[in-house]
């Protein structure tokens, strides 16, 4: 009788040290399973983060091209305008096609300003590739007002209806104006061609 008390002391003895191990064992799993789950949260919202700053750089950037071209275009209109007025009275077939001139290039900034405002108001991760491509247009345009440098390029010829991502319009953009200004630079470029494919 009495080592059926000694036997049944110790196995409850055993029994206790085995659920503290047991409470010691989920308790540990559970930081661990805490700690990987803040860890999966903290790098999702870095990754949201770096994605919303990516899409409003890429917005800003557009809108800061699309801003700078619409001032060029609107003060080779006007120029164009008072030219077309100081000759009106001498040859109106040249005041004619100057007036043509600078409507072409009203018409032109009216363009930029709707691209710039369709892509502020998008609410995903997303650019309409025609916006995007005139906003490298605008890009281009502007690099060769600056320098006179000749730039070729196929952007005109790109007529696609689809989206990009805005991380990956990010990083054309900055790979083409890495291209431009260091290839002047650092490589005394003074003919650049640009190739854009799409798949």
């Amino acid at each position: 009788y009495y080592c059926f008390w000694i036997l049944t002391a110790f196995f409850m003895k055993k029994y206790e040290e085995k659920m503290e191990e047991l409470d010691r064992v989920v308790k540990i799993s559970t930081l661990d399973s805490l700690s990987e789950r803040s860890l999966r949260e903290e790098l999702a919202k870095r990754k949201a983060l770096d994605e919303a700053n990516a899409r409003l750089m890429e917005r800003e950037r557009i809108s800061r091209d699309i801003h700078n071209s619409v001032g060029h275009t609107l003060s080779a209109a006007t120029v164009t305008l008072d030219a077309a007025q100081l000759i009106v009275d001498k040859d109106t077939k040249l005041a004619a096609k100057k007036m043509g001139q600078a409507n072409v290039r009203v018409h032109e900034a009216i363009d930029s300003i709707r691209s710039a405002v369709r892509t502020l108001d998008s609410e995903d991760d997303t650019l309409l590739i025609s916006d995007y491509v005139a906003s490298l247009l605008e890009s281009v345009s502007n690099f060769k007002m600056d320098t006179d440098i000749k730039v070729h390029h196929n952007l005109m010829q790109i007529e696609d209806k689809g989206k990009i991502y805005i991380g990956t319009a990010a990083f054309l953009s900055g790979a083409l104006n890495e291209l431009l200004h260091n290839g002047i630079r650092h490589g005394g470029a003074d003919v650049f061609v640009v190739v854009l494919s799409l798949y």
